[in-house]
């Protein structure tokens, strides 16, 4: 009864039917049209067979296997009364249809056919421009100077990379301008730092050491003030939440560093505020 049927192969799929039951040549064109479709034209290693032939009770016994070079991965078995065989065709389709939906095809879909990635972008570096200000305090006590022993305020702006991960920094603080004697003075500190950040979309953060130095300048307009430049070393940490465009947050910044502003004369002297506390706006560009 076999050496009768009908054998249809065309790429991946076969069918073999003996009888009336299935029309072998409708079937591959059927299944083959459903591989297409659900690979994009791209058949590689998956095979169809289907196999029909008459069996007891005037029933038919179909067969839907798939197969890969790992082995079977699809295998169904019917039986067709007469009155079902016109939709004998519809049901094997859709069978197949529903599997593919379903199937890994990376593993049997020719990657070299499929249509090329494009280029990857690689993603630009960002920046961030970050104005500060602050209050800048004395925290270091002696007999002479007491536990506050001055206050003033600061306004710096810094340029850092905005990414997470080890950070660099380059910042320049100017302070206000302060009195001693009959003088005035004002701190100008220009730092680089180095440290670690923590960056994410609503929030970012950062710990790190700075170093540089701290130029003290006198008013032309007062009591001359002998003006310095000195080391400057200082850790410092802030975090900022986003806010619009920009983000916003506290900073604080330590030195065990002390420093005093003092007239030329030597009859004044006033201790420099070396700590600060200060809010952050950070821009990014």
């Amino acid at each position: 009864m076999l050496a009768a049927a009908l054998a249809f192969v065309l790429a991946a799929v076969s069918v073999a039917a003996d009888g009336a039951c299935l029309d072998s040549g409708t079937l591959t064109m059927t299944l083959e049209t459903t591989l297409a479709v659900a690979s994009g034209d791209r058949l590689s290693a998956l095979d169809v067979q289907v196999i029909a032939a008459p069996s007891t009770a005037g029933l038919t016994a179909v067969s839907l296997t798939a197969s890969t070079a790992d082995g079977i991965v699809l295998a169904r078995q019917f039986s067709l009364a007469q009155s079902d065989c016109t939709q004998g065709g519809d049901l094997l389709e859709a069978v197949l249809a529903r599997f593919l939906d379903g199937f890994p095809r990376e593993r049997w879909t020719n990657p070299a056919l499929g249509p090329a990635e494009p280029p990857r972008k690689k993603p630009r570096k960002k920046w961030g421009i970050t104005p500060r200000g602050g209050a800048d305090l004395g925290l270091l006590p002696s007999q002479a100077d007491p536990l506050i022993a001055d206050t003033s305020g600061d306004f710096e702006i810094a340029i850092a990379p905005e990414r997470s991960g080890a950070s660099i920094e380059a910042l320049l603080r100017q302070g206000t301008w302060s009195n001693v004697g009959e003088g005035r003075y004002q701190p100008v500190t220009f730092l680089a730092g180095a440290g670690w950040a923590w960056t994410r979309e609503e929030r970012s953060s950062h710990v790190g050491v700075r170093s540089g130095v701290l130029a003290i300048r006198g008013d032309r307009n007062s009591e001359k003030i002998s003006e310095k430049l000195l080391p400057w070393v200082e850790v410092y940490a802030d975090i900022a939440w986003k806010a619009g465009p920009v983000r916003i947050g506290p900073q604080v910044a330590l030195s065990l560093i002390r420093v005093s502003a003092e007239t030329a004369s030597g009859a004044d002297r006033r201790v420099v505020p070396t700590n600060r506390i200060g809010l952050r706006v950070e821009i990014p560009l």
